[in-house]
């Protein structure tokens, strides 16, 4: 839960996304979560230098899934 915004807060904004996203014609296919760990996180750190790198793996992964299940759209 972001500490700057209340649950009703967040409720709301998400509801907006949603009438958005509607009206623009967009449909969620896929939410996920990639949890990283403790050992994983702290190996790709020092291996790429970045805390970047954990989320650009994980982005990588996501992409990777989204290619070979749609190919190019």
């Amino acid at each position: 839960m972001p500490v700057g915004l209340t649950g009703a807060e967040v409720m709301i904004a998400a509801n907006q996304l949603r009438i958005a996203l509607n009206r623009a014609g967009v449909s969620v296919l896929r939410v996920g979560c990639e949890a990283v760990g403790e050992t994983v996180f702290n190996s790709v750190v020092a291996s790429a230098g970045s805390k970047a790198a954990a989320t650009e793996r994980a982005l990588a992964a996501h992409l990777a899934w989204v290619w070979e299940r749609y190919g190019w759209v």
